[in-house]
């Protein structure tokens, strides 16, 4: 099998991830990460398929925006100078989602292949 061949997540999948993940809500999400807690059943086959839609066609066309914020570096640090910043994006959970499954496939392709470094 090619690395280019990701399987397809499953529903127990998404469940296993969503249980190991800390759940946050970024202003990009369209339900609140309380809400989607409270509701995974409902909404984890749901996940699945965008997962799989995702890893079958190759694209996260509209997963992968981000909410950027400027955080000053330290304390004590000039808040008037811009290299004292650092960007902290936050991004979209599904596309959070995503990226875990395909770390689990590219860390399960590396380990077969003896490819860990």
């Amino acid at each position: 099998k090619h690395l280019s061949d990701f399987d397809l997540a499953t529903v127990e999948e998404i469940a296993e991830i969503l249980k190991e993940t800390t759940m946050k809500s970024c202003d990009l999400d369209p339900i609140p990460a309380e809400l989607m807690k409270e509701n995974l059943d409902l909404f984890i086959p749901e996940l699945c398929d965008i997962v799989n839609l995702s890893l079958t066609t190759g694209s996260m066309d509209g997963l992968k925006s981000a909410h950027l914020t400027p955080l000053i570096k330290g304390d004590g640090l000039d808040c008037s100078v811009l290299k004292n910043y650092r960007p902290v994006s936050n991004l979209a959970f599904v596309g959070k989602l995503i990226e875990k499954v395909v770390q689990r496939r590219l860390s399960k392709h590396m380990e077969e292949h003896n490819l860990n470094m």
